[in-house]
């Protein structure tokens, strides 16, 4: 027994300085660098996405594809908590990179983290992803709670000549543009994908910072650059600008206190789906989204009318401009093509083979199938095994089955999930 009991001690003196380093995780000041961001659409609808706080805590780190709505004249919100919020506008973005840098209108308070570059990171070194994934969202108060999630550095690769890490931190809608913290509390890429795909669990994929630095250097935003020590190197607590908020007589886009607009808007992004109207700016952008990844964090607008079955109906972007997209649809028939007077699901004006009005697809309840309508579109709607439609005429597809329009660079994939 005696040697049983001094076995016992020597293991928990080796395992001792691994716990220690676990309870000294910054997580509180981790969550304070992370922020929730809502673009509200000219026209209705939002997209939301996560982000984090740099510079003197007046710009914000996240994704191109969080903030793209802006183009279209939409209004960038970045919430801290309840009572901080403030606007934004892009002050840089890359579709190639998928990153963008915000300013605020005034310093948000929270933490301003330090980054670590890829010569700092080891494969199976436990990392901790943040943000606000929508599906979370199960009261108000849960709006303005960061949730974490903890895996490790699967792998690190490079896709497009973009260099990311492989993560098995679940990641999901809304994380997108959030930090991926190692445990010193030092960031070391931005959430920004995960694979989507049956059977397929435990993938997601974040930019390293070594893409991101470069681009703070040539804006000349100060960051902090880890220390490159085991000690924690905890996020610095930053203090908001008076007032925390824009007044409402200098921007009416901006919620104040805990005004409706805010639940309103994230409330829909959550309930409608992660439906983002993707429109990469460059072909190069484009093909960063993999077939068979799923990019987190854009909110879209359809109508959510969905039929009782039980399983959602979804259209899934495959390949080209809704590359990674989940549309989840209702009892209404959904358009497809490149007027966005007519349709719903808008391709970009410069795609090659898309209709105006090119297909539609519903989903039949009564038939527990999906069916897809060519509208004498002039390069065909194709189905998943390459055959042309009649013009005019509508197929019914399974649970599972795909589609293209005009070619297999426009694929998509109806299910029920």
């Amino acid at each position: 027994m005696h040697l049983i009991h001094h076995y016992i001690t020597i293991l928990a003196l080796i395992l001792l300085p691994a716990t220690t380093l676990a309870e000294g995780v910054p997580i509180e000041q981790m969550k304070a660098s992370t922020v929730r961001i809502v673009c509200k659409q000219m026209f209705g609808g939002t997209q939301i996405g996560s982000g984090v706080i740099t510079g003197a805590g007046d710009r914000i780190i996240t994704n191109n594809h969080v903030i793209e709505c802006a183009e279209k004249g939409g209004e960038i919100t970045v919430i801290q908590s309840k009572d901080q919020r403030l606007t934004a506008t892009v002050l840089w973005k890359s579709a190639a990179k998928d990153l963008a840098v915000l300013h605020l209108n005034g310093s948000i308070g929270g933490a301003v983290p330090a980054f670590a570059t890829s010569d700092m990171v080891s494969d199976a070194q436990t990392v901790y992803a943040m943000g606000f994934p929508g599906d979370a969202d199960l009261s108000r108060d849960s709006l303005f709670q960061v949730k974490i999630t903890k895996g490790i550095i699967s792998a690190r690769t490079v896709v497009e000549d973009l260099k990311i890490y492989q993560t098995d931190a679940a990641i999901n809608g809304g994380n997108s543009g959030g930090p991926l913290f190692n445990e010193s509390g030092q960031v070391v890429g931005i959430n920004f994908l995960k694979i989507s795909k049956a059977g397929t669990g435990g993938i997601g994929y974040a930019i390293q910072v070594d893409e991101l630095l470069p681009e703070l250097d040539s804006l000349g935003i100060p960051y902090r650059r880890a220390n490159g020590q085991k000690a924690p190197d905890a996020p610095v607590q930053v203090a908001p600008s008076a007032p925390l908020q824009t007044s409402p007589s200098q921007d009416k886009s901006v919620p104040t206190g805990t005004s409706p607009w805010l639940y309103l808007a994230v409330g829909l992004a959550i309930i409608l789906g992660a439906v983002a109207i993707f429109l990469s700016s460059t072909e190069k952008g484009r093909q960063i989204y993999a077939r068979e990844f799923t990019k987190k964090g854009s909110g879209g607008t359809p109508a959510d009318n969905s039929p009782p079955t039980g399983k959602r109906p979804v259209l899934l972007g495959v390949s080209g401009a809704f590359t990674g997209n989940d549309i989840r649809m209702g009892v209404e028939t959904l358009s497809i093509g490149r007027d966005p007077q007519q349709c719903q699901l808008v391709f970009p004006k410069d795609s090659e083979g898309v209709g105006r009005l090119h297909c539609t697809v519903r989903f039949d309840e009564t038939r527990k199938a999906f069916i897809l309508t060519d509208i004498n579109s002039t390069n065909g709607t194709f189905m998943g095994n390459g055959e042309r439609m009649a013009a005019g005429s509508s197929s019914q597809i399974g649970d599972g089955g795909r589609f293209y329009l005009a070619s297999q660079r426009n694929m998509f994939e109806v299910r029920l999930v």
